[in-house]
């Protein structure tokens, strides 16, 4: 006691370091910590804001995405039997050769497959002919007339009897993938 009777700066001395450690301390931590809440809550309301103002775009690219998710299901063929589906491709694409006049020298069915996330399934035809090379780009004009969807994957051709006054003769291939539609 006598040497704080001695030395009262040391009093104030150890009573600011108590009132610095117990109250201004504390309060300080406690000041970062809200300041901390604060800047995570402001981003919080700024993306929510950003969704906000986006919202309207994204309303709008939704309804242009389902007008062209409307337009697109008429290039799909409707959901059938695999067998009669592949008959009436089948019978189909053998009146266009026909009407082209190429003949089909053979025709098979090649695989199938499911493509779950477009809820379509693809079937491949192999399709081999031969006739005159000058009426192959009209069958092909014709197969993309067709009101749905055929993607030619594949298309070799070999000519022969080319001469300065005709194409010539073809045996040629293609491999045509039709998409239909999945059952629900």
């Amino acid at each position: 006691m006598e040497a704080l009777k001695k030395h009262p700066s040391l009093i104030v001395l150890i009573a600011l370091l108590c009132v610095i450690k117990f109250i201004v301390v504390p309060i300080t931590e406690w000041q970062a910590l809200q300041v901390a809440d604060i800047r995570l809550l402001n981003k919080r309301i700024v993306r929510a804001e950003s969704a906000l103002m986006q919202q309207a775009q994204n309303t709008e690219a939704l309804s242009q995405l389902q007008l062209r998710v409307t337009s697109n299901n008429g290039l799909l063929y409707p959901h059938e039997s695999e067998n009669t589906f592949q008959l009436q491709i089948q019978q189909k694409i053998e009146e266009l050769l026909a009407q082209y006049q190429l003949k089909s020298t053979n025709i098979g069915w090649l695989r199938t497959e499911d493509i779950k996330e477009y809820q379509v399934i693809r079937y491949q035809l192999q399709v081999r002919f031969e006739g005159p090379m000058v009426y192959v780009p009209s069958f092909q004009l014709a197969l993309e007339q067709l009101p749905q969807w055929i993607e030619v994957s594949q298309f070799t051709a070999g000519l022969r009897y080319q001469s300065s006054t005709s194409l010539g003769d073809t045996n040629g291939m293609f491999v045509l993938d039709f998409f239909m539609e999945q059952s629900h």
